[in-house]
């Protein structure tokens, strides 16, 4: 189904499957990351990128390396003025 030709089958993967990360987002990210070995189809990818909404809001940093986002380098310095 994830590779369906009808976008409203593949929006609906993608919905339930954000559905599922709110109880198990395990499941729902190593699902992903299986389907997304190798060369993934465009529509793979879109797939994840809606699955996982929910997770990226939250900042999971999980469904954030799935989609290409690396840990985050802040550099701070403060000085007196």
């Amino acid at each position: 189904m994830k590779d369906d030709p009808a976008e409203t089958v593949r929006r609906s993967v993608a919905n339930h499957l954000n559905d599922i990360t709110k109880d198990n987002p395990d499941l729902v990210l190593h699902t992903l990351q299986r389907w997304n070995d190798g060369q993934p189809s465009v529509e793979t990818v879109w797939i994840t990128r809606h699955a996982l909404r929910s997770l990226v809001k939250a900042g999971h940093p999980e469904a954030l390396a799935l989609q290409g986002f690396g840990a985050a380098q802040i550099g701070l310095r403060l000085s007196l003025f």
